[in-house]
C-alpha cells in the first residue's frame, strides 16, 4: 500500500471508528463497538498493534476524536484484554 493510500485508509478508519464510539456505544454497547472496530480494522489490513495505537494511544486517537473523556477511554482500552478472537470475528461491520 502506498503512503497516500495508507493515510486515506487510516483517515477512513478514524472517521468510522469515532462515529461508532460516539453514536454506537449507547445502542450496541461499548464491547460490541470495540469488537466491530477491531474486526473492520483487521479486514482493512491493519495490524492489531496499529489498531490499538489508533484507538487510544495516538494523539488525537479515535477515542479522542469521538469525544470520549479520559475515564471512558481508559475503560475501552482496559476492555481490549478481555476480548477473544472469536468475539472479534463475529462482530458485524
Amino acid at each position: 500500500m502506498k503512503d497516500a493510500e495508507y493515510r486515506e485508509c487510516v483517515a477512513d478508519l478514524y472517521d468510522w471508528g469515532a462515529a461508532l464510539f460516539r453514536e454506537g456505544c449507547g445502542c450496541i454497547g461499548t464491547r460490541q463497538a470495540l469488537c466491530r472496530y477491531l474486526n473492520r480494522g483487521k479486514k482493512a489490513g491493519f495490524a492489531q498493534e496499529e489498531l490499538i495505537d489508533f484507538l487510544g494511544i495516538s494523539s488525537p486517537s479515535v477515542l479522542d476524536t469521538a469525544g470520549c473523556d479520559a475515564a471512558k477511554a481508559e475503560a475501552v482500552m482496559s476492555m481490549l484484554g478481555t476480548l477473544s478472537d472469536e468475539e472479534i470475528l463475529r462482530a458485524q461491520k
